[in-house]
């Protein structure tokens, strides 16, 4: 039976192969309704798939979730967490903000005869989190990743490839801070 399954798949060629294992690799990262949702629940890679549970919570985001409550949380450890998805980015944000943690905001300040970005923590003391995906243009980029090594209320910064140029993994830890980096695929 799976030889004649196997065989079936290989003739619609590796880019059909490849399909369905990112597929099932992004399967694994977000929720199975999150999935679901992003593929409309019929997409016709999905056919090769086996059936699964739209019910549940993603394994990784709620790894990464409790390792943030146990690491991150009320220290003064910080975290980068990649992910190639912005969708598992977005399900992650929901959960850091049930925590307790507010987002910080890039705003735009006037300098001396030019427009600077600064992020911005309008809530007060607290743990915060920004995010860098291809929407945040790449001086905003740049405010964060800043910020993130200045101020010791931003704690998570989440990133998809957009934001990994240029990060600092030691940039303004002080002695016995940690810096923790996951990629959640």
């Amino acid at each position: 039976f799976f030889d004649q399954e196997f065989s079936e798949i290989t003739e619609k060629g590796s880019s059909f192969i490849l399909a369905i294992l990112t597929h099932a690799r992004r399967a694994t990262t977000i929720s199975p309704a999150g999935f679901m949702l992003a593929y409309g629940s019929h997409s016709a890679n999905m056919a090769a798939l086996p059936r699964f549970s739209p019910y549940g919570e993603s394994v990784k985001i709620e790894w990464a979730l409790q390792f943030i409550k146990d690491n991150v949380l009320d220290t003064d450890n910080k975290m980068i967490v990649g992910s190639e998805w912005t969708d598992c980015l977005d399900d992650l944000t929901g959960k850091l903000l049930s925590l307790g943690m507010k987002r910080a905001q890039v705003g735009i300040v006037s300098g001396e005869g030019d427009l600077d970005w600064k992020v911005e923590m309008k809530g007060g003391d607290g743990d915060y989190f920004a995010i860098i995906d291809g929407d945040v243009p790449s001086k905003q980029r740049n405010a964060i990743k800043k910020a993130f090594n200045e101020d010791k209320r931003l704690k998570v910064m989440l990133l998809t490839q957009a934001g990994y140029s240029a990060i600092s993994l030691t940039g303004g830890l002080s002695e016995g801070q940690k810096m923790f980096v996951s990629c959640l695929g």
